[in-house]
């Protein structure tokens, strides 16, 4: 029989991505020599190595360990919460931090008011992890940018579509966007974007394409606050979205791009949702009918 306890620790290593990582959200306290230790001997006792250090990476065995191990264990502590009758007042989050920190908390601090019970875990995930998480039935509900198409078995709601924009500084704020898009074909100034892999930075490319042309990136951040803040600086010309309430540096402007696909925003989830989670996605719905995009 296997050790419970090595396949705990496994668990957390595989989750973290590291014994370092996994060793500072183990809820109790173990070192990390003890963790590698226990690991080795879990290894020896399977005969296979179940994931490699540097950089870190599951093995094929690790993978199947990993599938057949994180149901059960991610799903303890809800568990324990049904078990105390607690279980109808967890929630459990995801999406990006720009969500997190500048959209739920209005929502959250509602939904508080009608649940005063409420339990919340709150994940910062980009949306390809939230889908994974929730599959793997690590978390509820995930609010984010919506791709294409969604891992089977999720369903999703549309909650807003943003426009896409040019973030510029105020000196070009009279300048079109159609003679912006010409000059950067042209090698004018840099284009500042989020990685190619993300839907805002896919929308924007496609577009330039039926309009045939190419703006190379020059500048590529994983984060949409990033690209106002070096815009601010003059280091190029950003493309974002048109988000509500966002509050820019004073010397930068948008410039809609009336023409492009606009950016859909939604929530998605797997099965039949919570009473808590349904009232949590009907204030969602509410507050995206109150936006003006």
């Amino acid at each position: 029989m296997m050790n419970i306890h090595h396949l705990e620790l496994f668990y957390y290593v595989a989750k973290h991505r590291g014994i370092v990582a996994a060793c500072r959200h183990i809820p109790y306290g173990i070192q990390q020599p003890a963790v590698s230790a226990q690991i080795a001997t879990l290894e020896e006792d399977l005969k296979v190595r179940l994931f490699n250090r540097r950089p870190f990476q599951l093995t094929p065995s690790g993978e199947q360990l990993w599938n057949g191990i994180a149901p059960f264990f991610s799903q303890l502590s809800g568990l324990e919460a049904e078990l105390r009758g607690e279980k109808a007042q967890e929630l459990r989050l995801a999406g990006p931090t720009q969500v997190l920190r500048d959209y739920l908390p209005e929502v959250i601090s509602e939904l508080q008011q009608s649940h005063p019970k409420l339990r919340l875990i709150l994940h910062d995930t980009a949306q390809r992890e939230a889908e994974e998480l929730i599959l793997r039935g690590e978390i509820d509900v995930a609010v984010g940018v919506l791709e294409d198409r969604l891992a089977p078995g999720l369903r999703a709601e549309v909650l807003v579509k943003l426009p896409l924009v040019l973030l510029v500084l105020k000196a070009d704020a009279d300048r079109s966007v159609a003679a912006l898009l010409r000059e950067g074909a042209k090698g004018g100034r840099p284009l500042i974007s989020l990685p190619a892999h993300e839907r805002l930075a896919r929308l924007f490319k496609d577009y330039l394409r039926k309009k045939e042309l190419i703006w190379p990136v020059g500048m590529e951040v994983n984060s949409s606050d990033l690209i106002g803040l070096y815009v601010a600086r003059g280091l190029g010309v950003g493309v974002s979205a048109q988000i509500p309430g966002l509050k820019l540096d004073p010397d930068v402007v948008e410039l809609p791009i009336k023409d492009a696909p606009k950016l859909p925003i939604g929530v998605f989830w797997r099965g039949k949702l919570a009473p808590v989670a349904q009232a949590f996605v009907e204030r969602l719905r509410l507050r995206a009918s109150l936006l003006n995009v």
